[in-house]
C-alpha cells in the first residue's frame, strides 16, 4: 500500500495559516527566509526520493519565473528578501502569498 505524503503547495499553505500565532512557523522557527528555503529544497528532496517530482510545485515555480518573473537564478529567496529590503517576514509572506494566488487560479 502505497502512503500519501502532502504535497509542498500543502505545507507551504499550512504555514500560512499558522502566520498569526506568536510562532507561526511551527515547521521552520523563527522567520527567517533563508530557513524556510532550506525547509523547501529538503522536502522537494524527499518528495523526488520517496514520491517522485511534485508536478505543482515544478508548476508554481515556472509560473513564478515566467509569470510573475519572480524566480531569478540567485532564487526567489534572494529576490524576495531584497525586494523586503532585509524583513524576512515580509520576504516570507510573499512567498506563501503567491502559493496562495497560484492555488486559486489553478482552482478557476
Amino acid at each position: 500500500m502505497s502512503q500519501s505524503y502532502p504535497t509542498m503547495l500543502d505545507l507551504l499553505l499550512q504555514i500560512r495559516a499558522g502566520r498569526h500565532r506568536p510562532h507561526f512557523l511551527p515547521f521552520i522557527g523563527e522567520p527567517n527566509i533563508a530557513v524556510l528555503w532550506g525547509f523547501v529544497l529538503g522536502v522537494e528532496a524527499a518528495r523526488l526520493e520517496w514520491q517522485g517530482v511534485d508536478t505543482e510545485y515544478v508548476r508554481f515555480r515556472d509560473w513564478l519565473r515566467d509569470e510573475k518573473d519572480e524566480f531569478p537564478p540567485e532564487g526567489w529567496h534572494s529576490r524576495f528578501l531584497a525586494d523586503a529590503h532585509g524583513d524576512h517576514f515580509a520576504a516570507i509572506m510573499r512567498l506563501l502569498d503567491r502559493v496562495a494566488e497560484f492555488r486559486e487560479r489553478a482552482s478557476v
